[in-house]
């Protein structure tokens, strides 16, 4: 069901579950396990991938929230391990969006 959500619940699905994994906490909440949650996690991320594929559908804020969501849960390893090749396109698209940013400010 979450691949047919649209890009505002995902979103939303997204950045709560980087609340839930909290900062102050080693291990954060769990939504009934940690497997569970990581599935979910792997999930959301995916979708969100499919979506910005479409550019029309979605915002850059979408692409930097579905990050946040996999370096809260994942290590590098993990989310390449997890994810594979919709790791290196989110990677990807968030680090040309980091350059444009950086290029705008440097100048």
């Amino acid at each position: 069901r979450i691949s047919t959500m649209n890009v505002q619940d995902l979103a939303q699905m997204a950045l709560s579950l980087v609340f839930v994994r909290g900062h102050d906490q080693q291990g954060g909440h769990l939504l009934g396990s940690r497997e569970m949650t990581l599935s979910l996690v792997r999930d959301v991320v995916l979708a969100m991938v499919e979506k910005l594929k479409c550019a029309r559908l979605t915002y850059p804020d979408d692409a930097w929230i579905t990050h946040d969501l996999v370096r809260v849960w994942m290590n590098e390893e993990d989310a390449q391990r997890s994810l594979g090749e919709a790791w290196g396109v989110l990677d990807g698209f968030v680090s040309r969006l980091f350059d444009e940013v950086y290029d705008f400010f440097r100048f």
